[in-house]
Order: C-alpha cells, then sequence, then structure tokens
C-alpha cells in the first residue's frame, strides 16, 4: 500500500503509457512494437559522439508489416575479424571492426555481417 500523499505507482509505470501513446501517434502505426533507448550522450545512432551531447531518450516505432520481420535478414561471414590482436591488447569498443563489417557486407549487397 502506497504511502499516504505518495502516487500510487511508480514515475516509469506512470510514464510508459505517454511514452506509448506519443510514439504511436507519431509513427502512425497502429500495429508494431516500441523500443525505447536511453542515451546518456554524448552521440546518436551513428558511430560520431558528434550528434548530440547530452542525454536523450528515442522511441523506436516497428511496424509489424517491417519487411525484416516478415522475410528476415539475409547475412554473409565477413573476413573482417571481430578480436583481431591489436584490439585483443587494448581497452576498445571494437568501433573500427564493426564499420569495417559494415562496408564489407554493403559492398556484398547484404544486409548483416555473421
Amino acid at each position: 500500500m502506497p504511502r499516504p500523499g505518495s502516487a500510487p505507482h511508480s514515475r516509469a509505470t506512470r510514464c510508459h503509457p505517454c511514452l506509448y501513446d506519443g510514439a504511436r501517434r507519431t509513427s502512425n502505426h497502429r500495429r508494431g512494437s516500441i523500443r525505447y533507448l536511453l542515451s546518456v550522450g554524448p552521440g546518436d545512432f551513428l558511430l560520431s559522439s558528434a550528434g548530440y551531447s547530452r542525454p536523450l531518450l528515442y522511441a523506436v516505432v516497428i511496424p509489424t508489416d517491417y519487411s525484416q520481420c516478415r522475410h528476415g535478414v539475409h547475412a554473409v561471414t565477413t573476413s573482417v575479424a571481430m578480436k583481431p590482436a591489436l584490439f585483443a591488447t587494448m581497452k576498445n569498443v571494437n568501433y573500427l571492426p564493426n564499420v569495417l563489417s559494415i562496408m564489407d557486407v554493403e559492398d556484398r549487397a547484404v544486409l548483416a555481417p555473421v
């Protein structure tokens, strides 16, 4: 039972319907799923950190008829090593292998590296 004078639900519980409704209305999709991503900043969805310098909340709406959900994703084994010796001996977040892998599969007209 909540304390007298306190809200009956947590802040997160109260915010969820607002986030859901806002994402649904702005995307014009009535069926699908929503993914929430909270960024502590800086950066955005790209590999560069020049995007934004403050924390952000993203609500990504994925429609039910999204082609990757219906047909799957074509993936190939990339020739880029995910943990080359140089990266295995230093602290890093592996951005370079990720970028090289994406470039490799884009050259081969495929969506995802494995």
